[in-house]
């Protein structure tokens, strides 16, 4: 029975990741924006309709070689079944060429400015990227981009009068695109902190209007020199636990696109709360745990518990790995299967499909 079943289920996996068609899972847009006019002026598959692919992991070769790599991938990714494919933090970070991108210094600087002890990125350098972003719309593929602004990381040492300390909350980056002090990291002089600090470093405060300007009000805020000028269509906001679920949802609304939230939390009801507040998509952590459940642990029937796919369909984002977390070692397969023939919006983890798995499978 069990044979059978293993069978049935991989059979489907083959169909539905030729022919996947979840158009109900396309996130509804702010009520002024026209998705249609959206996605046709770039002929790109509407977010939602096909797979998610992940096109990271964890310190991926360093050297300003990733851009193009991903960018040589395009095509077989989108002619799979791939409909959107999700980059790592874009901007300069802290460690410069080493960086994974999570430790964000400037927000504007795409690997063209030395700083950080580098001009590239870890992943290359602008030019590169934005070849990369435009052989994927060439191709139907809509990019997605890492969105960290719970923290920020590589600023000069100032004295701090709400810390009364010295702090690394002083940021010049050479892009001279939103400069950062003390004012506008945690504690300040509107209040002492947020829902959440990361690693110990530099707080960002979203209450501050100037913070709030510089990432989606102005003309050439990050929402929307992301949106306008580096042409990315959706998001993927890092750490959203940090910050309160209005924070994304002005973000979002300022430029349109697809969104997804990383709260990290397995608990289906605080994720249907998020998602439901924040107005976009979550990754489904309750899933991911209730298959590691039945397929590490041999114990199908926590497939029957509850996840964010059975109560609001067209908010979940499927995974089986990403960057962060891969515990489900044993049937990976089967789990794969699983997302890839059930509602919500699978993603697949770029090492899972490149490089571990049969990807015929």
């Amino acid at each position: 029975m069990k044979k059978n079943w293993l069978t049935h289920l991989c059979l489907a996996t083959i169909f539905v990741f030729a022919s996947c068609t979840k158009d109900e899972v396309l996130d509804a847009e702010p009520a002024t924006q026209n998705i249609s006019e959206d996605f046709s002026s770039k002929a790109l598959k509407p977010i939602g309709s096909g797979v998610m692919m992940q096109a990271f992991y964890w310190d991926v070769p360093a050297g300003g070689t990733w851009w193009n790599k991903v960018k040589n991938k395009a095509a077989s990714w989108s002619n799979a079944g791939i409909d959107a494919i999700w980059l790592p933090p874009v901007s300069k970070a802290q460690n410069g060429a080493f960086s994974m991108g999570y430790d964000p210094f400037d927000y504007y600087d795409f690997g063209n400015y030395n700083q950080m002890g580098s001009t590239e990125t870890r992943f290359g350098s602008k030019s590169e990227l934005q070849s990369l972003i435009t052989t994927a719309h060439n191709n139907g593929l809509s990019v997605i981009a890492d969105i960290v602004i719970n923290h920020n990381s590589g600023g000069d040492s100032e004295w701090n009068i709400f810390s009364n300390k010295n702090t690394y909350t002083d940021y010049n980056p050479k892009s001279n695109l939103f400069n950062r002090t003390q004012y506008d990291f945690h504690p300040n002089d509107y209040h002492s902190n947020d829902w959440g600090v990361f690693g110990g470093f530099a707080d960002l405060c979203h209450h501050k209007t100037y913070v709030q300007d510089w990432l989606w009000n102005k003309s050439n805020s990050v929402a929307k020199y992301y949106k306008n000028t580096m042409k990315f269509d959706g998001w993927r906001f890092d750490y959203v636990k940090g910050f309160e679920p209005w924070v994304p949802k002005e973000f979002r609304n300022a430029v349109g696109g697809f969104a997804v939230g990383e709260y990290w939390d397995g608990n289906v009801n605080t994720l249907n709360w998020w998602v439901n507040e924040a107005q976009m998509s979550a990754f489904d952590f309750a899933c991911y745990y209730k298959m590691r459940d039945a397929f590490v642990g041999n114990n199908l029937n926590a497939l029957s518990g509850d996840m964010l796919w059975k109560r609001n369909a067209s908010r979940a984002v499927t995974f089986v790995a990403n960057h962060d977390t891969d515990e489900i070692y044993n049937n990976k397969l089967l789990a794969y299967a699983y997302i890839l023939t059930h509602e919500g919006y699978p993603a697949i983890f770029y090492r899972d499909y490149e490089e571990w798995l049969d990807k015929n499978k």
